[in-house]
């Protein structure tokens, strides 16, 4: 299969919520093997460790990350908490790349978090 995301730079993040399990973690898993850096976000911040160190080098022994990947823990149905993680990504993980499928959510998590 190709890919239709187009290649990433070294550079690139992206955020991915839900990341700790199901479609998250695949969606996580596929961008980093296209080159993505993932900012792994998910409830469970145990879960998005989880995924991070699945991401780490192919074929090493321990899995470990590799400094490429972070995660991140917070519950993004919840505007406080929501920003609150989108300022921490921002700041430790500036995304610059989403997927074409993610970018409107990205953009309505940013614009929801400003409500009152």
């Amino acid at each position: 299969m190709t890919s239709d995301l187009g290649p990433f730079p070294p550079t690139a993040d992206s955020p991915i919520s839900g990341a700790g399990s199901g479609i998250g973690r695949a969606i996580s898993v596929r961008l980093a093997a296209e080159g993505a850096a993932v900012a792994a976000c998910d409830l469970d911040g145990a879960a998005a460790q989880d995924t991070v160190r699945l991401l780490g080098n192919p074929g090493s022994e321990d899995r470990e990350p590799r400094g490429k990947h972070a995660a991140f823990q917070a519950d993004v149905s919840e505007g406080p908490a929501a920003k609150r993680l989108l300022e921490q990504v921002q700041v430790n993980r500036a995304p610059r790349r989403t997927p074409p499928q993610l970018g409107p959510l990205w953009s309505l998590a940013l614009a929801s978090s400003s409500l009152p």
